[in-house]
């Protein structure tokens, strides 16, 4: 069975629309310079590590992460027709440049449209790559898609759209069958069985089904993924759009508050900034950049979903998360860090929870206590920070190298991690 791994990095828009304006400010000779371009990235805020320059250039070449990115990323946008080498040399095409003269804060429908376009075209074998992109001819969003167009499947098992062996109806059912059977108890014979690994098989079904879904094509909910009107639409089916689902992640944070769940909790978001006050403006900006940061964004969603499923219900305004069980109320902010950072984060979160807890304890009709809280994107690193936040009565959890959910306290997490 063939199998196909799509390039597994950044797979925010936002983020990716932000490698892209760094590329178009490079020279062409300059872009295709992995080291030149990851050190770029790295200057840009697009990426960030724990080390500092200096120490990242001390490590041999396999082991710097701005040039693995600088590698890296082209070979994705290459792949989605957003680059195209010309001997020594990587240029944008007009689709890449139309994408990274995009200004502003949130994704545009120009832009969606012009990554919408690019996804659909991908196909396989890759003329760029053909020694990656295998034998069979297939299109991994149509295939997709067309996996979906029966109804839905388990989100991780959209993975098997890259061991594709063509498009026709008797390969897709094939796929199907094998996205229907994933569980996380028989990952393993899985992965055998589609010649890959489970680790593989994560990677494909978050990079390129999370590129999906931020242009609107499928939706992702509770473990399962569904194709949207728009998706089908894109297959020729024409046919009114699946039943209306609750959503388990935080979305459209454009709005100003969203509860989620049928009676979420009370809102509060606080007075708009007087117009005048350049401090205040100074710091909404900061506060919006960071909540462009993918790994921000990654985090929180993570913690949402796991909310969720313990029975919490969350709503967002001004804050990250509000999440009510019964008597328990959880203010959360999503704090990433880097080695350069931490202190100014932790700072940050202290300050932001006081005025939010603040104004929401002044608003509510009945008296509730609310615990605060503070969720890192990586362990903390510094036992200062935890000594800090202890003595501010703020709860601290983070997210560890494997993706799982640790608490500093392990009774607020026996508290949190049980269903009522």
């Amino acid at each position: 069975m063939p199998w196909v791994k799509f390039p597994n990095y950044i797979n925010r828009l936002l983020k990716l629309r932000a490698a892209l304006q760094v590329a178009h400010g490079l020279e062409p000779i300059e872009l295709a310079d992995d080291a030149t371009f990851g050190y770029a990235l790295l200057e840009a805020g697009v990426i960030t590590s724990r080390s500092s320059v200096e120490e990242l250039k001390a490590r041999p070449r396999a082991n710097q992460g701005p040039i693995t990115y600088g590698r890296g990323l082209p070979e994705m946008f290459r792949l989605l027709g957003l680059m195209v080498r010309e001997g020594d040399r990587l240029l944008l095409t007009d689709s890449g440049r139309r994408i990274a003269a995009v200004q502003g804060e949130a994704v545009t429908d120009d832009e969606v449209d012009l990554w919408r376009a690019s996804l659909l075209g991908l196909r396989f074998p890759h003329e760029a790559f053909p020694e990656k992109t295998g034998d069979a001819s297939f299109r991994p969003a149509h295939v997709m898609l067309s996996m979906l167009e029966q109804g839905p499947v388990p989100g991780q098992g959209l993975a098997f759209a890259f061991a594709a062996g063509s498009e026709l109806p008797n390969e897709i059912q094939r796929l199907r069958n094998l996205a229907a059977r994933w569980s996380d108890q028989n990952s393993q014979a899985l992965a055998a069985e589609a010649s890959t690994t489970v680790s593989e098989l994560r990677n494909n079904a978050k990079v390129f089904p999370g590129l999906l879904e931020q242009v609107g094509l499928i939706r992702r909910s509770d473990g399962w993924a569904y194709a949207t009107t728009d998706g089908l639409d894109a297959l020729g089916v024409g046919r009114g759009a699946p039943p209306a689902l609750q959503t388990s992640s935080v979305t459209g944070r454009r709005r100003r508050s969203r509860p989620i769940g049928e009676e979420g909790p009370t809102s509060w978001v606080p007075d708009p900034i007087d117009p005048e006050d350049a401090a205040e403006r100074a710091f909404l900006g900061i506060l919006r950049r960071e909540r462009a940061n993918s790994a921000h964004e990654a985090a929180l969603y993570q913690l949402n979903d796991w909310l969720l499923e313990r029975g919490f219900r969350t709503a967002q305004a001004e804050y990250d998360i509000l999440a009510t069980r019964g008597n328990v109320q959880v203010l959360v902010e999503v704090k990433s860090l880097s080695a350069k950072n931490r202190r100014t984060q932790t700072v940050r979160a202290i300050g932001q929870l006081a005025y939010y807890h603040h104004g929401l304890t002044q608003d509510a009709h009945e008296h509730q206590p609310i615990v605060r809280m503070t969720f890192f994107d990586r362990e903390p690193g510094d036992p200062t920070i935890l000594s800090v936040l202890e003595q501010e009565n703020i709860q601290v959890a983070w997210v560890d190298d494997d993706q799982h959910i640790l608490f500093a306290d392990p009774g607020f997490h026996q508290l949190l991690d049980t269903t009522e």
